[in-house]
């Protein structure tokens, strides 16, 4: 959805790269704000989700989602260097980082087969912390954004995830082992409790975030 909005308007101001770096940002900040507190989330509740929602059969899946929830999380932002490549019509490098991205996951799928499934998913997180700095390095080059400034843009958002996660899991640890909670309760309680923290911690520290965000989707609106 948002791919939708930032590719024609990054592509219109493709040779002003100081108002694309603003804008990039911006955006892939707006999208942290959902998908860290989310991933960080389901990370600690896995247990409790995939018992509830898919049953006890599932259970071995648990270990398999909280490190697709890592990944999932830094893929979030890592995914948006495509508009980078697009808006500054260099769909050349794109292809040849993709090819080789694309050849060093299938290299870590092969050798994480030996220790099954579970060796398949931490090779690919291991590939994927890997590939991270030049995937964004290389597109970050076309717009002269550096990589601290681009990790700065996270602080905000990572740090209240984290606290929210910290929180949910204290939360659930008191759950299970003090009021031995089922597993219905203890996932009602800790998606309720994170999403009061999270929201909490967003209002106490990053107020002009969420009026930002606020003013964009009206905005939004009023197009529409």
């Amino acid at each position: 959805v948002i791919s939708r909005v930032l590719f024609p308007a990054l592509s219109a101001i493709q040779d002003d790269h100081q108002r694309v770096r603003q804008v990039y940002m911006q955006a892939t900040r707006y999208i942290s704000v959902v998908t860290f507190p989310l991933m960080l989330g389901l990370l600690v509740i896995a247990p409790e989700f995939i018992r509830v929602v898919f049953g006890a059969k599932w259970e071995r899946s648990i270990f398999l989602l909280q490190v697709l929830c890592i990944i999932g999380m830094l893929q979030s932002i890592v995914g948006t260097v495509g508009w980078i490549y697009l808006s500054q019509g260099r769909t050349d490098i794109m292809l040849k980082w993709g090819l080789f991205a694309a050849s060093v996951v299938a290299i870590s799928f092969f050798i994480g087969t030996r220790w099954e499934v579970e060796g398949v998913a931490i090779a690919y997180a291991i590939a994927s912390f890997l590939l991270m700095f030049p995937c964004f390095y290389i597109p970050f080059r076309l717009i002269n954004l550096s990589m601290l400034s681009f990790f700065r843009n996270f602080i905000l958002t990572f740090t209240t995830s984290l606290g929210m996660m910290v929180i949910v899991f204290g939360c659930r640890f008191y759950l299970k082992h003090n009021l031995e909670a089922n597993d219905v309760v203890a996932l009602l309680v800790c998606v309720s409790v994170g999403v009061i923290i999270y929201l909490g911690l967003l209002g106490i520290f990053g107020r002009k975030l969420i009026k930002d965000l606020f003013s964009l989707l009206r905005s939004r609106g009023k197009v529409s």
